[in-house]
């Protein structure tokens, strides 16, 4: 059971740096580059940003204020 459980963890930490990765390019991309699926600017940033969240909560089992930390020093640095 414990290698099930270690294979989660090696996937949540992989789709995070690679989530990481994709909100860095497409944050450095012109707009008119990047790509649009018409729910709106808000909706696509919260939902990118909140399931990069997610697995990086998985991934590295971070408490709720670490988390949060991660996230604005993060957002502040693409930013």
């Amino acid at each position: 059971m414990y290698w099930l459980i270690n294979s989660y963890t090696v996937l949540a930490r992989a789709l995070t740096w690679v989530g990481s990765l994709a909100i860095v390019v497409l944050s450095i991309v012109p707009a008119d580059d990047r790509p649009v699926t018409g729910f709106g600017q808000n909706l696509e940033h919260f939902a990118v940003f909140a399931l990069a969240g997610t697995v990086f909560a998985i991934g590295y089992h971070l408490s709720p204020m670490r988390l949060l930390v991660v996230a604005i020093i993060f957002c502040a640095g693409i930013e």
